[in-house]
């Protein structure tokens, strides 16, 4: 009997360490972006992979009173905001706008596209994230550049300086 009070005992001890550890974790706040030389003609594809949940918090900043991401007008204004925080440099120092080609809901997460013709190849751009960091203090945007059979990725965070992994 006492050996059986213990181990239910143990059990509840366990059962509460466990549940408190569940409730504290939260998903981390990143946002990913796959830069791929589509072909030979100098087609650059982007992809930009916000998670659902920063999507719709990005649209009540934005002002959005109750935001869908099943709503063409928002994933609309989402992939304006998006644009706005995303940009593209080449070696001059020029800015360079990609086309924003269109935006979709999957699963959990919002995919924003776009596309630059250019004559560079992808990794002789320079390239600035900060989508958003106004939201998540936490924020941390992966750009990965595909080239051949190789893959850079950059790091951009809002408390310290872009880095290359």
């Amino acid at each position: 009997m006492r050996n059986s009070y213990l181990l239910a005992m143990n059990w509840l001890a366990l059962t509460l360490c466990f549940s408190s550890m569940q409730a504290t974790a939260h998903r981390q706040h990143h946002m990913w972006t796959t830069i791929v030389q589509a072909d030979a003609r100098g087609l650059i594809e982007i992809s930009h992979r916000i998670h659902a949940k920063d999507a719709l918090q990005v649209l009540q900043n934005l002002g959005v009173v109750r935001p869908e991401l099943t709503s063409i007008k928002e994933l609309a204004q989402l992939a304006l905001y998006l644009e706005s925080t995303f940009t593209v440099t080449d070696p001059s120092g020029q800015l360079t706008l990609p086309q924003l080609i269109g935006s979709e809901l999957e699963g959990n997460f919002v995919f924003i596209y776009q596309e630059l013709v250019s004559n560079l190849k992808p990794n002789e751009y320079s390239y600035q994230s900060s989508g958003l960091m106004e939201v998540h203090s936490d924020q941390v945007n992966y750009v990965q550049i595909h080239l051949h059979n190789s893959i850079q990725t950059l790091e951009f965070r809002a408390t310290r300086t872009p880095t290359a992994l």
